[in-house]
């Protein structure tokens, strides 16, 4: 029996995230400079996570995470998606 995300505890987490439709919307450096940007954005505003490794690829990014709490990374991951589309 698998536990409510919200109840696991100190994991390591691969997250996978796809751009829009699949569109190529990393496919510059500078792009994928302002994506590692906000990643380290990410990192200073929830200090409890702990951001491993990273891939960003022109249309998917790839994180390996330590989440002390899912929460946490749930609302990290949240606010790093939402204010990089946002630009």
């Amino acid at each position: 029996m698998r536990l409510p995300r919200s109840r696991i505890r100190n994991c390591c987490v691969h997250i996978t995230h796809r751009c829009h439709e699949r569109r190529f919307l990393l496919g510059t450096d500078i792009d994928r400079k302002q994506y590692v940007k906000r990643l380290w954005q990410a990192s200073r505003r929830q200090r409890a996570l702990r951001f491993l490794d990273y891939v960003v690829t022109s249309n998917h990014i790839h994180l390996l995470v330590w989440a002390p709490r899912t929460e946490d990374l749930s609302e990290t991951m949240h606010w790093l998606q939402g204010t990089f589309a946002g630009d």
